[in-house]
């Protein structure tokens, strides 16, 4: 995967979204760090325009939207995003993304698959982990119609929201089960 040369501010470690114009606020967040491998953000943007700046991470991410649209900017390509559709953000891919209503809202899992796959014996029992935590897979940005993904990442959102005991076990299974998904139906070649 191509990439471009970017400066520390662009580079968003901490999953810095919310983007001030003005010195006003454009949209409310809300974080849940469930664990070192997962954080879920809830983001409602209230204005039009950029929703985040053109910045890259080392998780994989996915993008849930569930009101207005939005248009996110990956790897040059846009990709345009209405309530339900799922946006898959590749480790060390390039993104930005851009609001058309006054009133978007979304869900962002991030996932680090290296903490998440941490331990040595599951990485060694399921040989297709390997070019997942070498960053040699590819997932298609868009994802339309998908039953399981969808399924897993309401599971996540209403875990994440309801905060029953043990919603960290239910929201990792969900985890899981994307990762699952993405390997079997999702996978593209590497950009050139």
């Amino acid at each position: 995967m191509k990439i471009l040369p970017l400066d520390q501010k662009q580079r968003c470690q901490n999953c810095n979204l919310i983007c001030d114009r003005q010195g006003q606020k454009s949209a409310d967040c809300t974080r849940y760090e469930n664990s070192p491998s997962v954080s879920i953000a809830r983001l409602e943007h209230k204005k039009t325009g950029p929703v985040f700046g053109r910045h890259w991470h080392e998780q994989l991410q996915l993008l849930l939207i569930k009101r207005g649209s939005v248009t996110i900017h990956c790897s040059g390509l846009p990709h345009e995003l209405a309530a339900g559709d799922i946006l898959i953000i590749n480790s060390n891919e390039i993104h930005y993304g851009l609001s058309h209503q006054d009133s978007a809202l979304y869900y962002i899992v991030k996932i680090d698959c290296k903490a998440l796959f941490a331990s040595q014996q599951l990485s060694q029992q399921s040989p297709q982990l390997a070019p997942l935590l070498e960053n040699q897979l590819f997932f298609k940005n868009k994802i339309e119609k998908n039953q399981p993904l969808t399924t897993a990442s309401e599971a996540i959102i209403a875990e994440a929201d309801g905060q029953q005991p043990g919603f960290e076990l239910s929201i990792q299974a969900a985890v899981y089960q994307i990762i699952v998904e993405l390997l079997r139906n999702c996978q593209q070649p590497l950009p050139a």
